[in-house]
């Protein structure tokens, strides 16, 4: 009796587990299937490897690096990279967020506060954005010169500028939609422009009684390495063993130069999957 059990076990989990493959394989067809949505070549600046990866899983992801640029006057203008300035109250109503339910006598209301809603945003690579951005940070570079008041503030802003023309990702996030047809209508370059989707939460300001939102995470923000590609790019990371966990060593984590470009895609399901990848040491 208990072997037949067992055995009845046995064949529900093998069952599960290949309906589960089965799905999967179904989804990444789906996703693939016909032209891609968007075609681009990234660098390690927006696709980067993890700090350690556990040997029990051999699997590499490289993580999607994005950034947005604040509201104007705000003091934290560019270090609140999930805080868009273009998400605003108005922008959240487009979205489908009920906002007047968020008000000064209901902030304390976690549950109101802790509600996400799965958007599309628009990733913009390489583009006005950034521009404005790395424009930005040079005007504030060279409206503070070198001094011994300022020789901080100068030196900090002086890395800034340097990380965002030879490290920093430059993909941003633009705009956010429901409908990905509309948002692909004004955004259709897509050796540019990444539709994809987002976790999108709303936040509050007491004070000023501000209704704004943020970007919470990428529903997808992170994308396989095929082994195939492996030999590429682990030569180039240079991970070490310690205690069950390969781990990066530390002049691959330090600020440097882009080492490998990734023709990455988005299909049909807005997700992500790895073409090529190539090192510039070859």
């Amino acid at each position: 009796m208990k072997n037949h059990y067992a055995r009845r076990l046995f064949l529900i989990a093998f069952l599960l587990l290949a309906v589960t493959n089965l799905f999967v394989l179904l989804c990444v067809y789906s996703n693939r299937s016909g032209e891609p949505e968007a075609l681009l070549i990234l660098t390690e600046r927006e696709l980067q490897a993890p700090y350690q990866i556990s040997e029990e899983n051999s699997g590499l992801f490289l993580n999607i690096i994005w950034r947005s640029i604040g509201k104007k006057n705000e003091l934290y203008r560019f270090t609140n990279w999930h805080i868009p300035g273009w998400l605003d109250a108005e922008k959240l109503k487009s979205l489908g967020f009920d906002i007047d339910t968020y008000s000064e006598k209901n902030y304390d209301d976690r549950h109101a506060y802790s509600r996400v809603k799965e958007c599309f945003v628009v990733l913009e690579f390489n583009g006005e954005t950034y521009r404005t951005h790395l424009k930005e940070a040079l005007e504030t570079l060279q409206s503070n010169p070198e001094n011994k008041t300022t020789q901080n503030l100068y030196k900090r802003e002086e890395e800034r500028v340097d990380a965002l023309q030879n490290y920093d990702t430059r993909l941003y996030a633009v705009d956010a939609g429901i409908d990905p047809q509309t948002l692909k209508e004004k955004y259709a370059d897509g050796s540019k422009y990444i539709i994809t989707k987002a976790q999108i939460r709303v936040s509050f300001t007491p004070g000023t009684k501000e209704v704004y939102g943020y970007i919470s995470r990428l529903s997808v923000g992170k994308v396989h390495v095929p082994r195939k590609f492996r030999q590429v790019i682990d030569p180039i990371l240079h991970f070490t063993h310690r205690k069950g966990r390969s781990v990066r060593r530390d002049e691959t984590i330090t600020p440097h130069p882009p080492r490998y470009q990734v023709k990455i895609a988005y299909g049909k399901r807005y997700e992500p999957w790895i073409i090529s990848i190539e090192s510039f040491n070859k």
